[in-house]
């Protein structure tokens, strides 16, 4: 049987000279979360389209490698051990585009052609189709917060705006990290194009934690759940369910 792939796609610059640089924040979550995946070792591989890493994720019902959900009721903890989750098992293609924010919609059909993948076109159904998910910054959300969409217009960000225009829907799940709007009288693109503040580099590490858990949740459990706990959730949620989940 065909195991669904998860097309994971980060939106951003490449260089040294852009990292650490708000419009960068999708990179910097897709290389964290491949960072603490254990099961299978992360093969990177430099691609027309940009680097591409491949590994399957799978989940597990031991103690410490329980999720948000688990951690965040005792009961779905119970159930999940009891009874495991939607998607146990998931192959996921992660990609970080070379093509530059602007041109990030030719990286992403490449990849899409290149492994043949037939994307669902409704993130609510639970099936055996592969999924696109794009991780991008947001000026509208607070740096902190993290939002996610099943699909919907671009916002005025051209990294969507082109994804959106080279598949030709819109139909594609979005996460939205947060890096604030600019401060009055900063043009929008020196805004996006600067590096975060001294404050908040040090809580980037907890936003990536954060956002890299969510995405786990959505990989094993699909939109829905995760949707809740982006959409619904802060820092200070995030950090107390952990403390929380962990002492029970």
């Amino acid at each position: 049987m065909r195991i669904p792939t998860r097309l994971i796609v980060g939106i951003g610059n490449i260089g040294k000279q852009f990292k650490y640089t708000r419009h960068n924040i999708g990179f910097e979550v897709i290389e964290h979360f491949a960072n603490r995946q254990r099961d299978e070792p992360i093969e990177w591989k430099e691609t027309n389209a940009g680097r591409v890493g491949s590994t399957s994720v799978r989940f597990s019902t031991r103690s410490n490698d329980l999720d948000l959900i688990d951690l965040s009721s005792k009961r779905r903890r119970e159930t999940t051990i009891k009874e495991g989750v939607p998607y146990p098992s998931m192959r996921c293609t992660m990609l970080l585009p070379s093509t530059f924010v602007n041109r990030s919609g030719s990286a992403v059909l490449q990849t899409i052609q290149r492994d043949r993948l037939k994307l669902r076109t409704n993130a609510m159904s639970m099936n055996g189709m592969d999924e696109l998910i794009v991780v991008t910054d947001d000026v509208n959300v607070p740096f902190g917060q993290i939002r996610m969409r099943p699909s919907g217009g671009h916002g005025g960000h051209n990294g969507l705006r082109d994804i959106t225009s080279r598949l030709g829907t819109n139909k594609y799940v979005r996460l939205r990290i947060g890096v604030g709007q600019a401060d009055s009288g900063v043009a929008l693109d020196k805004h996006v194009l600067g590096k975060f503040s001294s404050n908040e580099m040090k809580l980037l590490p907890s936003v990536l934690n954060f956002a890299s858990d969510v995405l786990s949740v959505y990989i094993h459990r699909g939109y829905n759940a995760a949707g809740t706990v982006a959409n619904s959730w802060d820092l200070d949620k995030y950090h107390s369910v952990l403390k929380e989940g962990k002492d029970c």
